[in-house]
């Protein structure tokens, strides 16, 4: 994973197309993410200024750095952190992103309906939750997602 995160750092500067440096960062802090180095990830991803771009992996990728902030916090600010994550993985499945490479249902909204159900609050999610029941979804990494909140 360290050779992975290094070759996407080396891509980034040698690129020259603005499409083709974001994808790599964001690729970078996904790995980063994934490897457990959520301070750093959080770091990259504030000093790329991902949260600004209009890309659906960038905006999946803030939510998801919010998630991992609030299943590590306590109290008031796992909520807060959960909630924001909740909120953001909600607006990127229901903004039906032309961009967006995968079917919104498969990434977004499980992960929305599933934060929905850790903050015990359905309401936000429950056609979306009902849309996943009922959704066959396509050939991928995450279509294995189980739906259970339904």
């Amino acid at each position: 994973m360290l050779e992975a995160i290094d070759l996407a750092q080396e891509g980034a500067a040698l690129a020259t197309d603005p499409d083709d440096i974001a994808r790599m960062r964001i690729d970078e802090v996904i790995m980063l993410a994934r490897a457990a180095s959520h301070a750093e990830a959080e770091e990259k991803y504030r000093d790329y200024k991902l949260g600004v771009l209009d890309h659906p992996d960038a905006k999946s990728l803030g939510a998801r750095l919010e998630k991992d902030l609030g299943l590590t916090a306590e109290g008031k600010a796992r909520q807060k952190h959960l909630t924001t994550s909740c909120d953001l993985y909600l607006e990127i499945c229901l903004s039906n992103d032309p961009d967006w490479n995968r079917t919104p249902l498969e990434y977004n909204g499980v992960n929305a309906v599933t934060l929905s159900h850790l903050l015990g609050d359905m309401r936000p999610v429950e056609a979306l939750a009902a849309q996943l029941k009922a959704f066959q979804p396509q050939s991928s990494y995450y279509s294995g997602s189980p739906v259970i909140f339904a």
